[in-house]
């Protein structure tokens, strides 16, 4: 058989099956439903009836839906191994595709953050993508780390924390701020 024409589906059930003995019915996902159909016409899985819910349910037009348990097939098992050798292949050719010294973009940002400024901009950048913060709150870090970002405008603010400039005018920080500026 080729496992290579099997679909994904099926190999996620049979991720399911592979470290259990058996398992009933009722605990396979709603999703995997057409990949069990598939598996067991392809022999990747085997089953059996398994009474335990069965009297529980008085009509039996719903006892079949709950008296199997499954598990992998010898062939199963074959697939299985094929699928987890072939991701591992998979995942080596793609870190061997990748030229020596290529980083992420976050790594690369980081990187052009220390060349033009200092550790403390590595700092502010780690502050400013913090994207679960508030735009505001993360002026205020920002300020905290380093007093010199107080005096940066507005569109320089909108660029560092990726939103508008009107946004940045509108933050009660950046009020105070500028009402500092005029008082002094």
């Amino acid at each position: 058989m080729s496992f290579d024409r099997i679909p994904p589906s099926v190999f996620r059930l049979l991720d399911l099956l592979a470290d259990k003995p058996n398992v009933l019915h009722q605990n396979i996902p709603p999703d995997l439903g057409n990949a069990l159909r598939i598996g067991l016409r392809q022999g990747l899985v085997d089953t059996q009836k398994y009474g335990i819910y069965a009297e529980t349910l008085k009509h039996d037009a719903y006892r079949h839906l709950y008296d199997r348990a499954y598990w992998l097939s010898p062939e199963g098992k074959d697939a299985l191994a094929w699928h987890r050798e072939t991701r591992a292949d998979n995942a080596v050719a793609e870190n061997a595709e990748q030229p020596r010294g290529e980083r992420s973009l976050e790594e690369h940002m980081a990187q052009v953050v220390q060349a033009v400024g200092d550790e403390m901009s590595v700092r502010i950048m780690a502050v400013a993508n913090q994207k679960d913060l508030s735009g505001e709150e993360r002026m205020k870090k920002i300020i905290l780390l380093d007093c010199r970002y107080a005096r940066k405008k507005s569109t320089e603010w909108s660029k560092l924390l990726c939103v508008s400039d009107a946004a940045i005018r509108g933050y009660k920080t950046w009020k105070v701020i500028q009402d500092s500026k005029d008082d002094a």
